[in-house]
């Protein structure tokens, strides 16, 4: 899947493809996203999928989501043993996780929380924790739902077998 080809998905469930355009631009120049020079359709690794993503969803402002994604890169789950957010958002959005309701992911606090359609709720959080936890204020959110996280796991499965069409 290319940048673009995500960029169409992420605009069909509701997003901003301009946005979501700055975002691939600085993680490409922070963390060397996936690269093969200007104009050229390159294969996006499905790690990268997530991480855009999730620098997306996690940004209130597209200019700052490298320094988001470096933040959320550091959330943790105590309910899991050793279970890194970004590690378990890789699975859901290879199609690895399922039974997934939405995907929460703070802009303004650094956290995030999954949510399960059997109701089970797992909550990240930065290690070390804070001395003052944030559940107090106004918190704002990057929520991706289900649908189209199960609508991303389909298209890379089909851009694997090359019946994706962007």
């Amino acid at each position: 899947m290319t940048a673009k080809e995500l960029s169409r998905l992420v605009e069909c469930f509701g997003g901003n493809a301009s946005a979501f355009g700055v975002v691939v631009q600085k993680l490409r120049a922070a963390f060397e996203v996936s690269t093969n020079g200007r104009g050229i359709a390159y294969d996006l690794k499905d790690d990268e999928v997530a991480w855009l993503l999730a620098a997306y969803a996690g940004s209130d402002v597209a200019a700052q989501s490298a320094n988001r994604f470096a933040r959320i890169i550091n959330l943790w789950s105590d309910e899991q043993t050793n279970a890194q957010f970004i590690t378990q958002f890789q699975l859901i959005v290879r199609g690895d996780i399922t039974g997934i309701s939405e995907v929460r992911i703070g802009r303004n606090r650094d956290r995030a929380v999954i949510l399960y359609d059997d109701g089970k709720t797992v909550y990240y959080h930065p290690r070390p924790e804070p001395e003052f936890p944030d559940s107090a204020g106004f918190v704002s959110e990057g929520v991706l739902s289900g649908a189209m996280l199960r609508a991303l796991a389909d298209a890379i499965a089909d851009h694997e077998s090359g019946e994706f069409i962007g």
